[in-house]
């Protein structure tokens, strides 16, 4: 059976509880089971962001991610963390892999897009879409790539 499992930013806080998170992972893959991780952290990003100096702000829950806020998030959860749950699962017993599955926010990317189309820079906001657009399929089909090869 092809298993995705979300291990949520508090989980990853206590080590305890992600040693044995990562400890069921490597269970259901000896069981046979084809398994993905994904991971929370933005408890870790608002520590980052205060340790910068900046705020994170919140509207209804949703974090306010402009593009510092973006650049950190990435360093944050491609970086520390990623590395944190792959280290566990390795430790646990099973070889992994972590990879970033985006590099930008959808909520950045409308912002900017609008941002330059009202500064009158109209043919910068084109290319906006139309990079954005080409690295995003770009790494969607990248990303189906190697989870095809993951769960084939």
């Amino acid at each position: 059976m092809k298993i995705v499992i979300k291990i949520g930013g508090a989980a990853l806080e206590d080590e305890s509880t992600l040693h044995k998170c990562a400890r069921a992972v490597v269970e259901m893959a000896q069981d046979g089971h084809k398994v993905a991780v994904v991971h929370g952290g933005g408890s870790a990003l608002t520590r980052t962001l205060k340790l910068l100096g900046k705020q994170s702000d919140f509207i209804n829950g949703l974090r306010i991610t402009d593009a510092e806020t973006r650049d950190v998030a990435v360093m944050v959860l491609a970086g520390m963390v990623i590395k944190k749950v792959v280290a566990a699962v390795v430790k646990a017993g099973l070889p992994a892999v972590g990879f970033c599955g985006g590099l930008t926010t959808f909520s950045t990317f409308g912002y900017e897009t609008v941002r330059l189309f009202l500064e009158k820079t109209r043919l910068y906001a084109v290319l906006n879409v139309l990079v954005t657009v080409v690295a995003g399929l770009t790494s969607g089909a990248l990303g189906l790539l190697l989870a095809t090869g993951i769960f084939a």
